[in-house]
Formats: C-alpha cells, structure tokens, sequence
C-alpha cells in the first residue's frame, strides 16, 4: 500500500479530528499488509471489525463538528461517509463468512478514501477553520460593552468544547445585553444560558467519564453547584424579586472565567491522552444575535 499523507487543505481545525484521520490510514495500512501476507479470516475479520468501528465513530465525530459550524455541505459529507462505511461493513461480513478481501478490495478503500478526501473534505475542513478561528477583538463600546470578549487563554484544544464555552459567553453577553435595555428579554435570555449550561456540563461529564477522568465527582460536583446558582438567579429573576445589576454580571462573568480557564483544564490531558475523542451529539451551535 503507497504511503498516504493529507494535504495541507485536509487538515482540520481540530488535532484530534486529524489524529483521527491518521489512525484511520494506518488501520487501512493494517488491513492491506495483512490481506498482502495471506491472513485468514480469524485475522482480517477482526481488524475489519475495529476499521468498522472505527470510521463510525470518527465520522459522527466529523458531522457533529460540521454541524456545530453549520457547514451547508454537511448532509452531502455525511452521504459520502454512509458510502464509505457500507463499504467496510460488506468487506466485513464477507469476511466472518471465510471470504478474505482482496489486494483489490484494499486498494479500492484507499482510492475511496482518498477521493472523499479531495472532493469533501479540503473545502469542509476549511469551512471548520474559518468558523473556529479567534474573532477580531470588539470594537470598543463606552455606552454598552461587552460583558466578556472572547480570548486566546480560554482555548482548550478540544474542538466540541471550545465551541461550547463560546457559546457559554456570547450567551452571558446576550443576558448582559438584555440587561442594559439594549435589546433582548432578560427572562428569554436567562433562560436559553440556564438549557444551554445545563447541555454543557452534562456534555463535558461524558466526556470525563468516557476518559476515566479520577477527579470526575469533584467536578460534577462544582458543576452542579453553579448550575444551583444559576437557577436561583433564574428564579428570583421571574420573580421580580432580584435586579440584573453589575454585582450579579459580573458574578456570572467570574464563574464562567473560571469554569473555562481553571476547572475545565485539569480534565484536557485525560482527554488527549486517549486515542481520540469519545463520540458525542451534534453541539449545538449558532451566532448569538
């Protein structure tokens, strides 16, 4: 099997997505030497099995990124990997039934996989870069500024989550916003942080579970306490009872700060440790207005 390298244009935005697409190579490159040395069937059905797994897992890995970056293509990305995948799955069940691939067979995989990647993926990784790069710091607003600006040092590497905590933020913003009387309703607002929230740590808890994090009960914990604030913010809010004043803002801005730039990085080298990152649901994902 020729060496096979991405193109730069291949690359994504995410290192464990294009971790992933290196692993995906090589457990081809596997299954091509093992067909070239003449295994059996109690050789290649089980890396058949594992390549199998394996691309299922990556590519709703891929699709829920494009997704979260509302990538128009995503439906005709996600066809061409249902291609892909019954591809494998057929030379599996051949396989558990003593029919071994061919050098053919492999070489055909390759060559799929490589035209999916110049015809799908170049121009969807680019679309994922541009929708996860920094945004240009705002243009200064004496009267109604921002509450938090999204910076560098609250990047964590980790695609589904970075995506996540912007949301986090634009969504105090929005809150803030509505706050200042410059537009918005404060209970909708409050109430889309108070959901979303409540998505991102459950979210962020699979993950940990997923990547045997040891300090898992700690932070599930703090999670939860947060979220009780959270709540009894909402609460006395829908009861007239307390006033979206800048004690209470900046309170809001301070756990988030904190949530992004202290808690949430002692869990990120569990994560990275791993192969590569545990599947997960579409992140929802939208420019706040």
């Amino acid at each position: 099997m020729p060496d096979y390298h991405f193109s730069e244009g291949a690359t994504h935005a995410s290192p464990a997505l294009d971790r992933e697409h290196d692993i995906l190579v090589k457990a081809l490159a596997g299954l091509h030497n093992a067909v070239l040395e003449g295994r059996g069937p109690q050789v290649i059905t089980p890396l058949l099995r594992l390549l199998a797994q394996f691309c299922a897992e990556h590519f709703a890995n891929e699709e829920a990124v494009m997704r979260a970056c509302e990538y128009p293509g995503v439906e005709a990305h996600a066809a061409a990997h249902e291609g892909m995948l019954r591809t494998v799955m057929e030379l599996q069940r051949r396989s558990a039934e003593e029919v071994v691939p061919t050098i053919v067979d492999t070489m055909d995989l390759l060559k799929l996989l490589t035209l999916h990647t110049e015809r799908f993926d170049a121009e969807a990784h680019r679309a994922i870069q541009a929708a996860t790069q920094p945004p240009p710091e705002p243009v200064p607003n004496r009267e109604r500024p921002l509450l938090m600006a999204w910076q560098e040092r609250y990047q964590l590497g980790i695609m589904p989550i970075d995506i996540q905590h912007r949301v986090l933020v634009d969504l105090t913003n929005k809150l803030h916003k509505a706050a200042m009387g410059s537009g918005g309703n404060i209970r909708d607002a409050i109430e889309e942080l108070v959901q979303y929230a409540t998505f991102h740590f459950a979210f962020e808890e699979r993950m940990m579970v997923q990547s045997a994090y040891p300090a898992f009960e700690e932070h599930r914990a703090g999670h939860d306490a947060l979220l009780n604030q959270l709540k009894a913010i909402q609460r006395d809010i829908l009861a007239e009872q307390l006033k979206l004043d800048a004690r209470v803002m900046n309170f809001l801005q301070g756990w988030l700060t904190n949530h992004i730039v202290s808690s949430d990085r002692h869990f990120v080298p569990f994560v990275r440790a791993g192969q590569h990152e545990p599947s997960h649901p579409p992140v929802a994902f939208r420019p706040i207005p």
